[in-house]
């Protein structure tokens, strides 16, 4: 859960909050729009009655606020601010004069979203914007506020000027723009006799054709956000889009072309940010096949994130038993624990929680409503 514990600074406090249960609003497509809507509405309500319940768990937190200790307490100072991230998106927004038809497309590709016919609810650039705008827009801040905050992963964005980082399923920019928050807030923390130059290079993989969008956030960043920083000459943030499907990696044994578009070796972070289950509806063995992939290509002490929405909707059936997925990714990239709890995987968990909120700041401006989020996540270390 992140709160806004003192004027002027944002922290980050995380608590696990047990077994209370979320989806994130998704939706599908139907014939008629009144079915559409109709659905929307008591998904909406759904989400409703988990914010109220989340807000009495939150009231009893705050309670013990003072009792957490200083390590629970990181300082969110490593992005940009969040009015000034949301600005990216205004790009979009812009176009659309009629908000009750962008609304109505939005509508569309949350009912897509709900029946995970993913393929559909991206069919279209029009769709891909509207999913920009009102999605991409809160988990931007949430991605860049996280990333930017846990440990491992921060140090491993400060200390190391060049980087490979991979975005998993990142069309949508959410990943894109919260790395571009982070690079930029680097450089203008970054000493004046400090001559080290900041090389990252930034790839997004996506089934989907998201280029255009890709095209306009590098364009953002590059302009409103690095050019605007007097290092520029020494720094290169440069930012990739592939459209592929990840779980063709490492398919076919004779011919590994697909590879060449993504090559694990060189990757010092991999993220997977509300992708996981989208990747497990479409092909269970390929998913597992792909997590394997990673055990067999990355390096050692390369960092692999894994963030999703907590709740049901994260769950995966296996035979006939329904599983938590992190509990099966867990397993997959650590192996199954003997009686000790210890494990003898490809990976090691240096990080997690199953069940975490990013609630929007409350003075930020924007012209739909900004969801809050809760979920949870995984950071892996290869050995």
């Amino acid at each position: 859960m992140f709160l806004r514990v003192c004027s002027g600074t944002e922290y980050i406090v995380l608590v696990s909050l047990g077994t209370v249960q979320y989806s994130t609003v998704m939706s599908s497509v139907k014939p008629s729009r009144r079915i559409a809507r109709t659905k929307a509405k008591k998904l909406q309500l759904q989400e409703d009655e988990e914010e109220r319940e989340h807000d009495k768990v939150s009231d009893k937190l705050t309670k013990r606020l003072a009792k957490l200790s200083l390590t629970q307490l990181l300082n969110s100072k490593n992005t940009l601010p969040a009015q000034e991230t949301l600005e990216i998106f205004k790009q979009w927004i812009s176009k659309h004069e009629d908000l009750q038809a962008l609304h109505d497309v939005i509508q569309d590709v949350k009912s897509d979203l709900f029946d995970r016919n993913y393929t559909k609810a991206f069919d279209s650039n029009l769709k891909r914007e509207a999913y920009c705008i009102r999605w991409s827009s809160s988990r931007s801040l949430a991605y860049s506020t996280f990333l930017s905050s846990q440990p491992d992963i921060l140090d491993l964005l400060q200390n190391e000027p060049d980087l490979k980082l991979l975005s998993i399923g990142g069309g949508a920019g959410a990943e894109l723009i919260a790395f571009g928050s982070i690079y930029s807030r680097l450089l203008e923390l970054q000493e004046l006799s400090d001559d080290t130059a900041r090389n990252w290079d930034l790839q997004a993989v996506d089934i989907s054709n998201w280029c255009s969008i890709v095209d306009d956030i590098d364009s953002y960043i590059q302009d409103r956000w690095v050019k605007s920083n007097d290092f520029r000459k020494v720094h290169d943030l440069n930012i990739s889009f592939d459209e592929y499907d990840i779980l063709n990696i490492g398919k076919n044994t004779e011919n590994d072309d697909d590879d060449v578009v993504v090559d694990l070796q060189d990757m010092d972070l991999i993220t997977c940010c509300f992708t996981t289950n989208e990747l497990f509806a479409e092909d269970k063995a390929a998913s597992i096949r792909f997590l394997k992939k990673l055990s067999q290509d990355c390096k050692p002490g390369c960092l692999f994130l894994i963030l999703e929405s907590a709740g049901s909707f994260s769950n995966v059936q296996v035979g006939t038993k329904q599983f938590p997925i992190h509990f099966l990714i867990d397993t997959i990239l650590c192996g199954k624990p003997d009686s000790h709890g210890v494990t003898d995987g490809d990976w090691e968990i240096v990080d997690q929680n199953d069940s975490i909120w990013y609630r929007v700041p409350s003075d930020v401006e924007y012209n739909l409503k900004l969801e809050n989020m809760r979920f949870f996540y995984r950071v892996y270390r290869k050995n």
